[in-house]
């Protein structure tokens, strides 16, 4: 479904996969080229990794033909 590309599939995955988050929190980093947007990510997953909690991260390119 994500390779299909279209926004409906998408979504239809999305809303598939949300009642099996539980108690997941969504944060977005958005921002500038260069600005740090991975090394904060990088470092929010290990900060939380650290704690013992479960991290799952979704990097999407929005530039990209293929995101």
């Amino acid at each position: 479904m994500v390779e299909d590309g279209s926004p409906a599939s998408l979504r239809e995955l999305i809303s598939g996969l949300w009642p099996a988050t539980g108690s997941a929190r969504v944060i977005g980093v958005t921002g500038s080229p260069g600005v740090g947007k991975s090394t904060l990510a990088n470092s929010l997953a290990s900060r939380l990794r650290e704690a013992g909690r479960t991290v799952a991260i979704i990097a999407v390119d929005p530039s990209s033909p293929f995101s």
